[in-house]
């Protein structure tokens, strides 16, 4: 059994973009719950928020813990969250985030977009300090894993990506003309890619980005004939101009509301999580509003193919925690070997002091020789029955690590 390794999480499987967004977890309130957790000495912790799911994934932290900080940066009530949440724990905690990162816990199954979050949640989790040497193993393990995933089958082929899917609705629904104005409002991992599918799939010749600072994306974006670069104070001021708005952006409350005015017949596509569009504006007369989750049901054709694939992505992802779960079992092994070593080595250093007593010096240099080859052809046992009798070998490994704290705690007695 792992020490306490959960994963407790809210996605689009059971729940809606509004219930999603109440428990979303901006970058701001992620760097509060690192601080929390870090506070409590807890060092292992990484935070995965996009717009299908929030999880918290911790090492040596129990999902009660993971709860308590969720709820203490949210300010939400801890009872209506547990209702809310997945809890995984253990190996099936471990198979769940092979999973996700292998595209099939997608809302379109096969994105490969996951790849790109997770390694940024990863990434900022190890600027936080939140990575221990198990987390870190299994992370690299979960992307070796999903690249043979997206080698081996077609899981990633077609419709697979959010970002594709927002301009693959907009040319099967017929919305894009020759003179239609588009505007694409934030640049970050979802919003760069939608300005490169327009770009691709569109054939716009309007089309425009915008975001609250001009960072490297929006310059290399803006360096592209077709894009055009809106200041981010001009917002308000131009909104009605446009007759498509996609928002990608990650605020804490909508950017867009009914107060603004907007363009008779325009089109407001959501990609945000929390919402950043104001759902009261699609109960406005000739506005449509689109969310997350009906992009997502109007691709669903295209999975057929797709779903083809799921048992041998599966089939990989076994093996793949097969490998990882037996590097755990032989690195608990090597532990516990080694607490055993290091009593031995100790009662090799009493055995000679005491004899430097009343023998001589070559002597007792022949007989600390003599316990020191037999110490190591002992653990050189132990290895290589562990290793050459697989089916004995979860039961040895208890076996000895039980041996060893025991030695390593009577060595501390004496």
């Amino acid at each position: 059994m792992m020490s306490s390794f959960s994963v407790v999480g809210i996605n689009f499987r059971n729940n809606d973009t509004q219930v999603r967004s109440n428990y979303s977890l901006t970058p701001a309130l992620q760097t509060q719950l690192y601080a929390k957790a870090q506070e409590e000495g807890q060092s292992s912790l990484i935070l995965l928020s996009t717009c299908n799911r929030t999880e918290l994934i911790g090492n040596g932290i129990s999902s009660d813990q993971l709860l308590d900080y969720w709820q203490s940066v949210l300010k939400v009530d801890l009872d209506q969250l547990k209702k809310e949440v997945y809890i995984y724990k253990d190996k099936e905690a471990v198979r769940h985030i092979f999973r996700v990162v292998s595209g099939l816990d997608s809302q379109i199954l096969g994105d490969y977009e996951i790849v790109g979050q997770f390694k940024q949640a990863f990434y900022s989790a190890k600027k936080n300090h939140g990575v221990d040497t198990f987390t870190e193993k299994l992370v690299n393990k979960v992307f070796t894993c999903s690249k043979a995933v997206k080698n081996n089958t077609k899981l990633s082929t077609g419709t697979t990506s959010v970002s594709y899917a927002a301009v693959q609705y907009l040319l099967t629904n017929k919305q894009i003309h020759t003179d239609t104005k588009a505007l694409i409002l934030g640049v970050g991992n979802i919003g760069k890619k939608v300005v490169e599918n327009m770009i691709t799939y569109s054939g716009l010749n309007q089309l425009y980005i915008c975001n609250r600072s001009h960072n490297d994306t929006v310059k290399k974006l803006a360096q592209h004939a077709k894009v055009n670069v809106l200041e981010f104070n001009a917002l308000k001021e131009t909104l009605s101009t446009f007759d498509i708005v996609i928002v990608c952006t990650n605020a804490p409350e909508p950017i867009i509301t009914t107060q603004d005015q907007i363009k008779q017949g325009s089109l407001f596509i959501d990609l945000s999580i929390p919402n950043n569009i104001d759902k009261a504006l699609g109960q406005q007369k000739d506005i449509r509003l689109v969310d997350l989750d009906l992009i997502s049901k109007a691709v669903q054709d295209t999975l057929a193919e797709r779903k083809k694939y799921i048992p041998k992505a599966k089939e990989i992802i076994e093996s793949h925690i097969e490998e990882f779960l037996l590097w755990k079992q032989e690195r608990k092994q090597t532990q516990s070997i080694g607490k055993i070593k290091s009593f031995l080595d100790a009662v090799k250093i009493e055995t000679t002091q005491k004899n430097a007593t009343h023998l001589s010096d070559e002597l007792n240099q022949q007989v600390e020789d003599k316990i020191s080859d037999y110490i190591q052809k002992v653990i050189s046992k132990i290895a290589k029955n562990i290793k050459s009798d697989k089916q004995e070998a979860t039961h040895l490994a208890k076996t000895i690590q039980d041996l060893g704290e025991q030695l390593s705690t009577l060595n501390n007695n004496e």
